[in-house]
């Protein structure tokens, strides 16, 4: 789960200290945005994806202890979870190559996460030991 965390939180990391780079991002998916305007747009994408981020840090983390202790509807919520966000990396992805490099990682840990979720109990006894 850590490095899941770790990817979570180094996206909006990226974006926050490359600012340049996510204007650029910006104008290119949208050169119809005014120039006085792309400043907001970088704000409010800052805001937007710190604020996804934080949410699904906390889903996750929530998701997987309750899972861990054997909640049958923490691990169905958290593999529809895991789906849901590999499906949205796509949109990282799309905006740019600097996001796909944080939403590739992610997928294989999602990936990785779903196959350890729905391992028999006796493979988990197994890699538990």
């Amino acid at each position: 789960m850590l490095p899941l965390l770790i990817v979570y939180i180094g996206l909006p990391l990226q974006m926050t200290l490359n600012r340049g780079d996510l204007a650029t991002s910006i104008v290119q998916n949208t050169p119809d945005l005014a120039p006085e305007h792309v400043d907001f747009a970088v704000a409010a994408a800052l805001f937007y994806t710190w604020t996804l981020h934080a949410i699904n840090i906390v889903l996750v983390v929530w998701f997987v202890l309750r899972a861990r202790r054997g909640r049958r509807w923490a691990r169905i919520a958290l593999t529809i979870y895991l789906i849901a966000a590999t499906g949205f990396s796509f949109i990282s992805m799309a905006a740019g190559l600097q996001y796909g490099l944080w939403a590739v990682p992610g997928d294989v840990i999602h990936v990785a996460m779903l196959g350890l979720l729905w391992l028999p109990p006796s493979m988990r006894r197994f890699f538990s030991t």
